[in-house]
This record gives C-alpha cells, structure tokens and sequence, in this order.
C-alpha cells in the first residue's frame, strides 16, 4: 500500500495549540484518554463477536501493555479519532499508529502525525492483530517515561478499567520469583529447577529412644519471571453481590482506594436494577472533629 496523506477532521489550524494548553487540566489525562480508547475497542470487538460479525480466537485474553522507554531518541482503521485520542499531542511531538483489524485480509497500516493538522498514512510491519500506539515525547513532558510515573498515573485513572492493564520498563532486568513446582503455569516463564532434600533432626520418642524426625519435608520448586500483575482490577468489590463480601473485604477495599487507615463509620453497597441500574459502594468516613 502506498502511502498517502491527507488532512485531520477538525475545522481550523489553530486547534493543535488549543489541545496542548487548554483541553484538559491535568496533562496526565491523556494516559486515561488512550486507554480508556483501548479498552472501547476491545469491548466493541467482544460485542462483534456476541451478534456474529466477528470470531475471537481461542484462548482469546485481552490486554493493555504500557511500555515505558527513557532511553529512545526523542528527537526524531484509522480514520476520524475522537477529541480524547488527540490528547496525547500535549505531551507528544509526534504520535505514530500501527494496527492490523482483525478482519480477514486485513493488511497492517503505519499512521503518524507531528502535531500538524496533517498525517501520513501507509503500510505498517505489524504481524498480530492489535494496536500499538507510540508517543514521541517533547522535552517538557520526558517525565512520562519515568516507569513510576506512569505507573502513579495509571492508578490514579485507571484502577478499574475492565481490562487487564500491565506496565512494562522496556530494557529493565526481569524480577524473579521462586513457587512450588506444582503451581507452574503454562505460560510462566522458568528460569531455573531447584530440588530441595528433606531435613531430619535426631529425637527422642516415647519410649525413650532416639530416632530421625523429617522436621522439613522435601521440597521441588522453581524460580520464574515475576508474574505481570495487572494495575487495573476488572472484578472490584461493587460489582460482586453484598451477601458474597465480607466486612474485611469492604473495609480492605476502603483503605486500597482512599488510603484512609481509620475504619469507616459504615457503608452502604448499591445493587439496584430498577428504576435504572446502579452498583457502588457507598462509604462514610470517619472524620476526627478535634
């Protein structure tokens, strides 16, 4: 496919400067903003496949991976995208796209833009079907390519989008871990088998007599890449039944979201389906009036 240009669907020159300063507050809103893209289009994709249109593959598990790279070179579908995806040009001086549809003979396509009101659009290298979204950050916004950061943000956004959101360092050394070899996934990934021999301790019995004790059992484990944990949690508390939670869980859940360590007064758990459909968790704080 040849690449072509064109112009951006929006109706003056000057609305680049205007999405950089003045669309949103809080620059870090852009991160919620492509995500909350991602996960529209992995939901649009599931229903597809709920009325016919479209057959997800077996096994299919879908995910956002955030990849964060403070050692790039900073200085180097598609079609009409909705005002949040144009979010990423407040920190980005360029934004490429490379996606493959789903569809069957879909050909990969490479999409990027500088900022300008135009883009250049042609085929892309991308082998799976997915997006992959690529912000080439201005020197004013580098510290979005600080992993803690990001991350920071995406628990301040996206703690509960409904699906998997994993955060990657590009580059970094993998962290391990060491499990029962009986707990090994299939996709794990193992670095290293470690057999463990049973200890004995010489004692005493009941009639007096010495003899060897197993005080540790044997054991065979192994040591694995930690496994991703995702930051978003698709299933939270609210979306459970009330008679399924217990108050631990409730106020567990109170100090992971409000990082408020004093118990709440109480708290009420909606669950209505009529006249219209509501689930939450509505909390009472504990307020010190000294």
């Amino acid at each position: 496919m040849e690449t072509k240009r064109g112009n951006l669907s929006i109706n003056s020159d000057n609305i680049f400067p205007i999405i950089k300063k003045w669309m949103y507050s809080d620059q870090d809103i852009f991160i919620r903003e492509l995500i909350s893209n991602g996960c529209d289009a992995i939901t649009k994709r599931k229903k597809l496949d709920a009325v016919g249109e479209a057959k997800l593959p077996e096994g299919y598990k879908p995910k956002i991976d955030v990849l964060v790279n403070d050692k790039a070179d900073q200085d180097q579908i598609i079609g009409h995208f909705g005002l949040g995806f144009y979010s990423a040009f407040m920190v980005a001086d360029q934004v490429d796209i490379d996606t493959l549809s789903f569809q069957e003979g879909a050909e990969p396509v490479h999409w990027e833009c500088d900022g300008s009101t135009e883009y250049a659009m042609g085929t892309g290298d991308r082998k799976e079907v997915g997006t992959t979204i690529t912000l080439h950050l201005n020197e004013d916004c580098l510290e979005y390519a600080n992993e803690y950061k990001v991350r920071e943000t995406l628990e301040k956004y996206c703690a509960f989008m409904p699906v998997e959101i994993f955060l990657t360092k590009e580059g970094a050394a993998p962290e391990t871990e060491i499990i029962p070899e009986s707990d090994l996934k299939e996709d794990d990934k193992v670095i290293e088998h470690i057999h463990t021999d049973a200890k004995y301790e010489d004692k005493e019995n009941d009639k007096g007599e010495k003899e060897k004790v197993e005080v540790s059992p044997a054991r065979d484990e192994v040591k694995i890449e930690k496994r991703p944990v995702s930051i978003s949690d698709i299933h939270p508390l609210w979306t459970k039944q009330p008679g399924e939670c217990t108050d631990e869980e409730y106020k567990e859940f109170y100090r992971h979201v409000f990082l408020d360590y004093k118990e709440p007064l109480f708290w009420v758990h909606l669950n209505m389906d009529y006249p219209f459909r509501l689930k939450g968790i509505l909390y009472f704080p504990r307020i010190n009036t000294e």
